[in-house]
């Protein structure tokens, strides 16, 4: 960005070129004249643009990190992982909802209620959870112990959720990450055991300042120090904030924490959210039910980054309008300062409208240079995130800024030709 704003200014300086009869004629002329007065004053030309292209720099590279809110339905490649609802319990629930003869031990659960979730081809996931610290972006404090949910095999097997960075080696883990949970390590060299568990990678890096490979230590129910090894980091997820194990190793370090209380609901056939989850509710009201589309769950996530960035385009946006409505003013304070020129040029031949062409073309020169810098320098920072394909780029979003900044910018540019227009020829030759 700095080195595009030097080099703008370099080009005010260069000296002018020399002039043959074909430069006098037709609208290159036009624009090379525009140029030549646009690099009257170098520095003030120069610190429009820059103004300009930072704003723009700051609104190009803040949108990429920008987290879209997933679509209506739920896919099994994306942070949703092909889960509808998440329900989610306050008393444990000591049956396996996973199985209709689960299900059918609930008081509540009727006849009714197992059709419509036939009829949805719904495919449930029951989970073991021990309290924790909430390690999501919602906590602003570091979390010492985070929740650790275990999962069942059904969904370690089951191929699903977008992943970052994994330990996978064969070919079946390559292919469901999800299989590293079943892997047995060795303990460390102190003895202290060491199990599988997957993060969010936001978590890992955020939250809990791990990476790919290190440890998380926490006790058991017993007071034994366990270390969770990091196998494999999913790419903004449901799981946010929590330590997945495999179920297995879950009852074997936390006996005590009997029963099930987070139940994942996904369906195979299209289904509506709200009556599925108005089944939860009516079936386990008497368990402190809380249910949530998935879609919800992310969006809360989201919303806490896309509010800090907000603040960020905010800024870019302002500093964006000051430098458009600079360079209106600059345009209008240099057709005042030229006035005996302008003038000048109408008594050789010059007609308003040719002066006016002129004053324009010298407004979008600095407007293109301005946007140009600064979506250039933007579009190289945002680059390596785009390739690897871990940020989305809301094109409309920018587009529509961008254009809205040329037609505020030309408009600016209108307002300094009707003053020029405007001026009084005879009255301005006489002081010539």
């Amino acid at each position: 960005l700095g080195a595009g704003i030097l080099w703008v200014r370099e080009q005010f300086r260069l000296p002018a070129e020399e002039i043959s009869a074909a430069m006098f004629t037709g609208r290159a002329a036009l624009c090379r004249l525009a140029f030549r007065n646009a690099a009257r004053n170098p520095r003030r030309s120069s610190l429009t643009v820059g103004l300009m292209a930072a704003a723009v720099f700051l609104l190009g590279a803040v949108s990429v990190f920008r987290l879209p809110t997933p679509g209506p339905t739920p896919q099994t490649n994306d942070g949703t992982g092909g889960v509808l609802l998440w329900v989610e319990t306050t008393l444990p629930i000591f049956y396996d909802l996973a199985e209709p003869e689960g299900r059918a031990n609930l008081a509540g659960w009727t006849k009714i209620h197992e059709q419509t979730f036939q009829n949805a081809g719904a495919k449930l996931f029951s989970i073991r959870i021990r309290i924790g610290d909430d390690a999501s972006c919602r906590n602003l404090y570091r979390p010492a112990q985070p929740r650790i949910l275990g999962l069942p095999k059904e969904l370690i097997h089951r191929p699903a959720f977008a992943w970052g960075q994994t330990l996978a080696q064969t070919p079946e883990e390559k292919n469901n990450p999800w299989l590293l949970l079943e892997r047995t390590l060795p303990p460390d060299e102190d003895g202290t055991p060491v199990i599988p568990a997957v993060l969010d990678a936001d978590t890992a890096t955020y939250a809990l300042k791990v990476g790919l490979g290190q440890d998380v230590e926490i006790p058991t129910d017993e007071g034994v120090r366990v270390r969770f090894r990091i196998v494999g980091l999913l790419r903004r997820s449901i799981f946010q904030g929590d330590l997945l194990v495999s179920e297995g190793q879950f009852v074997r370090l936390f006996p005590r924490e009997q029963g099930y209380r987070l139940f994942l609901t996904a369906a195979d056939r299209p289904a509506q959210p709200a009556e599925l989850a108005q089944v939860w509710r009516q079936a386990l009201g008497e368990y402190g039910v809380r249910t949530q589309t998935t879609r919800e769950r992310l969006a809360e996530f989201f919303a806490v980054q896309n509010t800090y960035l907000a603040a960020f385009q905010s800024l870019g946006g302002l500093g964006l309008l000051l430098g458009v409505l600079g360079l209106g003013v600059v345009q209008v304070r240099n057709v005042v300062e030229r006035r005996r020129e302008l003038a000048l040029l109408s008594a050789v031949g010059f007609s308003p409208r040719r002066l006016g062409a002129m004053i324009l073309w010298e407004t979008w020169l600095l407007l293109a240079w301005g946007l140009g810098c600064g979506a250039a320098a933007a579009a190289m920072a945002v680059w390596p995130h785009w390739v690897g394909g871990q940020r989305t780029l809301p094109w409309t979003l920018l587009g529509a800024g961008l254009t809205l900044v040329w037609a505020i910018g030309s408009l600016a540019g209108l307002a300094a030709v009707r003053a020029a227009v405007r001026t009084p020829l005879v009255e301005v030759l006489r002081t010539e």
